[in-house]
């Protein structure tokens, strides 16, 4: 039978794969830039520096722009974590659905079953 103890990856996936990418190795082509640190700046830029005020956004941006590699992570992994929360109650309801679906069918396969056994005698 399956239950939440099982499908609690569900619930962490969209943080493992951003950090997945955000920790992916960063490769130049055609003067562009590709893998993790795209993705970190990415987010850093679009998801918290848009959304600041334009003094404050200023000094965070040249903030990370001069921070260390472990400043820049903390702040890429608490975009991280506050994603991943505002996705889980969507990742809840998909939960929910699963093991819906799952007594479902586990219910339909025995009333199948019984059938089948009071047919044959």
């Amino acid at each position: 039978m399956i239950s939440w103890v099982t499908l609690w990856p569900l619930l962490v996936m969209p943080g493992l794969i951003m950090t997945g990418l955000g920790a992916l190795a960063t490769v130049k082509v055609h003067g562009h830039l590709f893998g993790g640190a795209a993705v970190r700046q990415w987010c850093d830029l679009h998801l918290v520096v848009a959304n600041l005020p334009t003094n404050a956004a200023g000094r965070l941006e040249s903030w990370l722009n001069l921070s260390p590699f472990v400043h820049q992570w903390i702040v890429y992994l608490i975009i991280v974590a506050n994603i991943n929360t505002l996705l889980l109650p969507l990742l809840y309801v998909a939960g929910e659905v699963i093991l819906r679906l799952h007594r479902w069918g586990a219910r339909k396969d025995l009333q199948l079953k019984r059938g089948a056994d009071g047919a044959g005698g």
